[in-house]
């Protein structure tokens, strides 16, 4: 079980960011404290050291590639690899119609 007096408490003086403002704050090295991440009705927080230390951009930026490929649509049929019939050697067609 959890010791609750260990656990730390999001500061609310802390910037609160949506994911793609917080990556450009990040990237742009304009965050000097902690960060608080909004999805939707969940929170990440990110300490000064995860901030300084660039885990937490990298977290983020994985982060918005999963939710990034989560959010291609889903193709309905399945395009054909090749438009017409393969191309075979002469040798190995002489081998597939032994083969009949």
């Amino acid at each position: 079980m959890a010791d609750h007096a260990s656990l730390d408490m999001i500061q609310p003086s802390l910037q609160t960011s949506s994911l793609g403002e917080a990556i450009s704050l990040l990237k742009s090295g304009t965050v000097d404290e902690g960060l608080c991440v909004s999805l939707g009705d969940r929170m990440i927080s990110f300490s000064v050291d995860d901030v300084a230390s660039g885990g937490a951009l990298q977290r983020l930026l994985g982060l918005q590639r999963v939710l990034n490929t989560l959010r291609v649509p889903q193709q309905d049929k399945v395009q054909p690899l090749r438009s017409g019939k393969p191309v075979l050697h002469p040798r190995v067609a002489e081998i597939l119609d032994a083969l009949r």
